[in-house]
């Protein structure tokens, strides 16, 4: 029988210690409750106890003591348990992974809780804790930029665990501030999300809570318009005092320390989330930018380089005695002597390198795969960005367009390589606002083309 390993990721928080009432327990917790995980050896004292003449427990003895067995020894134990009960099968297995924070009560909560399960529950349970590996760095709440680094750092670290939908995050434990953060981590990265209501309460009557995935995802419009000012620090520098940049601090997408501007844990997720979605698969708006320019082009006959004028349109050609390759746009003259191919994409298929890669390979094969001599090949890139900002982000990655015209013109079935930009946006950006019925908007007017030279300076 095949098993599925599920993971729990739960944050831990301190209520391991709060949750008894022993003095001895309360003491010992006050006196650590705010050390940093970097003072670990210097307490550690009070962690393991002292041997000796003057021989007295330490913080982890008294709390093994007093939770032996007990299912509600703290909130994590309870929704982790809970979760289990509740989504697991017969032949499920979990791999439990506690979160820390960067603090020494954090780093000893996560250590009791792993004992707790290895010694009272091990059936089908791998619990993870590792203190080199699993202590978010820097997420405290003594300071505001340690609270920001540390949520960058628990951004970085549940990535690194590639989880997926069949996984869990379990927010019962550990700061409230981070509740905001991981419900839209799990929300966009469509991660069930659980906790318990009261973490106080840990008895069998406080329920779980589920937040299931809702159909939320970042804007994609939003993302085709500011992602080379997230991606590309020189070029957000470069329009500080325009409406982009203040655009983007509205939405709390970057933020401004002295004179530097970085990254907000938002504005980091949101660039991760690009990377590793955005462009993967056609956009709606990318099949509506091929309609658009079979439309201009029954209009508008096509201008060859030459001067040749071509009057012949089709969208979505795959012929196999013409290309092995699906083809969005092929142009030709009423004999179809001359023929040009065309290939639409968003400019983050160009912008965000591991798209690019992809692009310039489906490209090769196409040029590649063609059974006839082709004029020219178009590169067509659609961008929700006006004129003036649109070449500017282009300029920046005009030596990857000019990798691709180099590779075609090796295989010599091309002549010529272009690239026209379709800008989306006709207006400037204003008061940071989105045009919410871009698809309308761009369907009612006329097509925004213009030619992109790539031997130019």
């Amino acid at each position: 029988m095949n098993t599925s390993t599920i993971k729990i990721v739960t944050t831990v928080g301190t209520s391991i210690f709060t949750n008894l009432a022993d003095r001895e327990i309360q003491e010992k917790f006050n006196q650590l409750k705010e050390e940093p995980y970097s003072q670990w050896d210097s307490c550690k004292e009070d962690i393991e106890g002292k041997t000796g003449i003057s021989q007295r427990k330490g913080l982890r003895t008294l709390v093994e003591t007093q939770i032996q067995n007990q299912e509600n020894a703290s909130a994590e134990i309870t929704s982790i348990l809970k979760i289990i009960r509740e989504i697991g099968k017969s032949e499920s297995e979990f791999e439990v992974y506690l979160l820390a924070t960067d603090t020494v009560l954090g780093a000893l909560a996560c250590e009791l809780i792993k004992k707790w399960f290895e010694n009272y529950l091990k059936k089908n349970i791998n619990v993870i804790f590792n203190r080199d590996t699993l202590v978010i760095a820097k997420l405290r709440v003594d300071k505001k930029e340690n609270y920001e680094q540390g949520i960058m750092n628990l951004i970085e670290k549940l990535d690194s665990l590639n989880l997926t939908s069949n996984d869990v995050l379990n927010i019962t434990g550990g700061y409230k501030a981070i509740i905001p953060i991981m419900t839209i981590y799990a929300q966009i990265k469509q991660i069930p999300l659980y906790y318990i209501y009261n973490e106080q309460n840990t008895d069998a009557q406080n329920e779980l809570v589920s937040i299931g995935t809702l159909p939320i995802q970042f804007d994609a419009i939003f993302a085709e318009s500011y992602y080379p000012y997230i991606q590309d620090k020189n070029l957000l520098i470069e329009e500080k005092n325009n409406e982009i940049f203040k655009t983007l601090e509205q939405y709390r997408l970057i933020k401004k320390v002295k004179d530097e501007y970085s990254l907000t844990p938002l504005g980091k997720l949101y660039k991760s989330y690009i990377n590793q979605n955005l462009g993967e698969s056609k956009q709606v708006l990318g099949l509506v930018v091929e309609y658009k320019l079979l439309e201009h082009y029954l209009e508008n006959p096509y201008i060859c380089e030459n001067g040749t004028n071509l009057t012949k349109v089709e969208r979505g050609k795959k012929d196999d005695a013409f290309c092995a390759k699906e083809i969005d746009l092929v142009l030709s003259d009423e004999e179809h002597k001359t023929i040009v191919i065309g290939e639409v994409k968003s400019y983050l298929n160009i912008y965000v390198d591991n798209y690019f890669d992809k692009v310039k390979k489906q490209i090769t094969e196409q040029v590649k795969g063609l059974k006839k001599q082709v004029q020219e090949y178009v590169l067509f890139i659609y961008m929700n960005n006006t004129p003036s900002s649109g070449f500017k982000i282009m300029n920046k990655r005009k030596h990857k367009l000019q990798e691709i015209q180099k590779e075609i013109q090796e295989i010599a079935q091309v002549k010529v390589f272009r690239v026209f930009l379709i800008f989306i946006n006709h207006n400037e950006v204003s008061q940071g606002t989105r045009f919410q019925n871009i698809y309308m908007h761009f369907i009612q007017n006329k097509l925004n083309i213009r030619e992109y030279n790539l031997n130019s300076k």
